[in-house]
């Protein structure tokens, strides 16, 4: 998974891609926005939670600040996600959003790959959380 800044005709969008062996399988455009940032200037998406399957099982799309919103990982969950995958560059002390948001995915508990980017403030490692509680670094 790759996040970047895109432009969409006029718009600037904060955009995921999810990579497959034959390239793009799934573009997902942050749909909670912050105002902080990058985002002052972005364009929310539009799109619904996007679900996709892989060799990995189903993976659910969300960027960043979305994790703040417990109902967006319900959806991806509902959705049959297995894993949601998060590129981020939260500030260290904003880990903890991971194990809340995994909580409130509800009954179903999808796995949490969050992709930090390297940065003086931005986090340093990945995050991938099983159960809620449970933490492997990668």
């Amino acid at each position: 998974m790759i996040g970047f800044l895109e432009l969409d005709g006029d718009l600037l969008r904060n955009t995921a891609v999810l990579l497959g062996p034959g390239g793009v399988m799934a573009t997902y455009r942050k749909t909670h926005l912050p105002h902080l940032g990058a985002d002052r200037f972005v364009t929310p998406g539009d799109n619904e939670p996007v679900l996709v399957e892989t060799p990995l099982g189903v993976v659910g799309l969300s960027i960043c600040y979305d994790l703040r919103f417990p109902e967006w990982a319900r959806c991806l969950a509902l959705g049959g996600a297995d894993i949601i995958a998060n590129p981020t560059n939260w500030p260290a002390p904003a880990e903890r959003v991971a194990e809340l948001f995994t909580r409130g995915a509800g009954r179903r508990e999808p796995r949490l790959r969050d992709c930090g980017e390297p940065g003086r403030r931005g986090t340093r490692r990945s995050v991938h959380r099983a159960q809620p509680g449970h933490r492997s670094d990668r």
